[in-house]
């Protein structure tokens, strides 16, 4: 069994976008954003917000994906995202002390709050010690970190996921290898990931409970009308 570099490529391109549409085409969703599809998206993306590459020198298709999620955030945050770097939009949520206003300003009502006590204690291996931390913990003092600290998580796994989502070496054992590894972690890992997105949507607040269509944020925030077939094309045109 030998597969060529073009057609595992292709597969790692296709599986890396279409990854976050899961569920969403299950729901029927596809041509909508919610705070979760907001969050998967943007861990997709993370790697390439910081600063590292000019927005204006990143590849064509990355630099959609990133307005993407800016053109959501400017929904959420009703921002002229024509007049902003789209790294600023997305700073003003995701990165740690830029998003200081936008989480005072996002509510989190009791009910939620108690719901994320209650995710927070299911995933931690001693409940009774969260249970009482959680005891300790002041909303507008720690909110902040634990959204860091979570986020930080889901980057991480993000990244540790797609190290075996495809085959780039021909040979069979190496396919193999990428195989077995897939088994060990990648149900478990993706439950997980799953759990911690629903407890970063909860810390996000009020200003993110609504749902926009596509068609929505084309029309009032500058969100690209490419498709993600489109996407598929280019960059399987440009290997």
């Amino acid at each position: 069994m030998r597969f060529t570099f073009a057609k595992e490529l292709r597969f790692l391109i296709n599986n890396d976008m279409k990854k976050a549409q899961i569920e969403y085409n299950s729901k029927g969703k596809i041509a909508s954003w919610d705070a979760n599809r907001l969050v998967r998206e943007y861990i997709g993306i993370a790697w390439m917000t910081n600063d590292t590459i000019p927005f204006q020198n990143l590849p064509w298709d990355s630099q959609v994906r990133i307005r993407r999620v800016a053109a959501v955030i400017s929904g959420y945050l009703d921002y002229n995202l024509k007049e902003s770097d789209p790294f600023e939009i997305i700073s003003l949520v995701f990165s740690n002390f830029d998003n200081r206003k936008v989480l005072s300003e996002s509510n989190i009502d009791v009910s939620d709050f108690e719901q994320l006590k209650k995710k927070l204690c299911e995933v931690s291996d001693e409940s009774w010690r969260m249970e009482h931390l959680l005891k300790q913990f002041q909303l507008n003092e720690d909110r902040e970190q634990l959204l860091n600290v979570l986020l930080r998580y889901r980057i991480a796994t993000e990244e540790l996921e797609n190290t075996f989502s495809g085959t780039l070496e021909a040979r069979t054992g190496a396919y193999i290898g990428t195989k077995a590894l897939q088994g060990l972690y990648n149900s478990k890992l993706q439950e997980c990931n799953r759990r911690v997105d629903d407890m970063i949507v909860l810390l996000l607040g009020s200003t993110f409970k609504r749902t926009f269509t596509e068609r929505e944020l084309i029309e009032h925030y500058n969100y690209p009308t490419t498709t993600d077939d489109e996407l598929l094309d280019w960059q399987t045109d440009n290997l």
